[in-house]
């Protein structure tokens, strides 16, 4: 199984730009994380399905590894001052020497572009865990549509600083839900 996702902490909260029309940015966001995982795992069944218009329940567990990407996140900040009287402004991400700035409002222009960060991303290893229940409701064996519902724990070599004001963690705790169709082989 190989699967993609894209962290978001609970804490976050998209606040508007200064700008009419500008980029709405996150506040207190260090870095964004995209992560693919890569496992193998079983599933057993625990009921099957009834001879007509029945629904096969299944365990499932798998487990593997996980490849993720930190991105920086960039704001686009109001500089100290200068001679000039138009202020210059910026894209900075997170550091000790702008925290000041960095969370502060007031400094907040807007989220700079996408593309700052793209050479400063940086790869995380780790592993993970999903167990769950599987609904397959199909009414004929080759057709599949069922439902999943689980849970899932990722574990990282490092701290994934994701958020600048909270305790950043090295594991990632989900709950998931997927719907799945299509043609057995």
């Amino acid at each position: 199984q190989i699967e993609y996702s894209y962290y978001v902490d609970y804490k976050q909260k998209k606040q508007d730009s200064q700008l009419k029309g500008g980029r709405d940015y996150v506040f207190g966001l260090r870095t964004r994380f995209h992560v693919i995982r890569a496992a193998y795992g079983f599933k057993r069944t625990i009921a099957d399905k009834a001879a007509r218009n029945g629904v096969r329940l299944s365990a499932i567990f798998f487990g593997g590894v996980s490849f993720g990407l930190l991105k920086p996140y960039y704001l686009n900040l109001v500089q100290p001052a200068t001679d000039s009287l138009i202020p210059a402004i910026k894209p900075e991400q997170y550091s000790e020497a702008n925290a000041d700035r960095f969370l502060n409002k007031a400094y907040i222009v807007e989220a700079a572009p996408i593309r700052y960060g793209l050479s400063k991303m940086q790869p995380v290893a780790g592993l993970h865990v999903k167990s769950g229940l599987d609904f397959d409701w199909g009414t004929k064996d080759e057709f599949v549509k069922a439902l999943e519902a689980g849970i899932m724990m990722d574990f990282y070599y490092k701290r994934l600083p994701i958020m600048a004001n909270s305790s950043n963690r090295f594991y990632q705790f989900a709950f998931y839900i997927s719907f799945q169709f299509g043609k057995r082989w």
